[in-house]
């Protein structure tokens, strides 16, 4: 197993087990999801290097030096619900812009995630854009399935989803998958990746 993967699950399970709260019957809000992910540049900027941005709709730039479009450029989803890069788009671009130009390394995302908590067929539908999508860790987050044979169901069609799509690559891919469960005004996770042999999901 890649050695980020673990670090990175733990940062997401905290995080959302310290910060997210939910009001009364409400809904886990997507925008609080984006917060927890946009933790993980830390993580993802030591280990991978950077600089690092992130990206998702609504982002609001209160953090220029370490995750933003500052300046005139607008802060817009790319491709996929959150990303973070290392370089930001303008400087791949070469919009003129761009101050300054980027200089040495190249463009790529370090994190891909969607975030998808309706039913099961919909969230093998935008596993595919992860699957399409190069990144050096893609990340699927979804509710919790109730029962036991649910959950087997669900886990079963994700693996199909994936091998059925010509980019999966089982000896080189990094993925999570977030299960999140909203309990008594509180967001707690259990964060998975593939195991052995990619025919199951494992707990991280």
């Amino acid at each position: 197993m890649n050695p980020l993967v673990p670090k990175l699950a733990l940062k997401i399970k905290e995080t959302f087990e310290e910060e997210i709260t939910i009001e009364g019957q409400g809904r886990i809000k997507k925008n609080a999801i984006f917060q927890v992910l946009r933790s993980l540049r830390y993580e993802l900027a030591k280990d991978l290097g950077g600089p690092v941005y992130c990206r998702y709709p609504g982002y609001t730039d209160d953090d220029k030096a370490d995750c933003s479009d500052p300046g005139p450029f607008k802060v817009m989803e790319y491709l996929i619900d959150f990303s973070i890069s290392r370089h930001k788009i303008p400087e791949a671009i070469c919009d003129d812009r761009a101050v300054p130009p980027m200089q040495t390394g190249r463009f790529e995302l370090l994190l891909a995630a969607e975030s998808e908590l309706g039913g099961d067929a919909d969230v093998c539908r935008d596993l595919l854009k992860l699957l399409i999508v190069r990144s050096h860790i893609r990340c699927m987050l979804f509710m919790k399935r109730r029962s036991i044979a649910r959950w087997t169901e669900f886990k079963l069609r994700i693996i199909r989803t994936m091998k059925n799509h010509a980019s999966f690559d089982e000896g080189k891919d990094d993925w999570l998958f977030v299960e999140l469960e909203k309990a008594n005004g509180r967001c707690s996770c259990v964060v998975y990746t593939l195991g052995d042999g990619y025919s199951d999901l494992v707990e991280v």
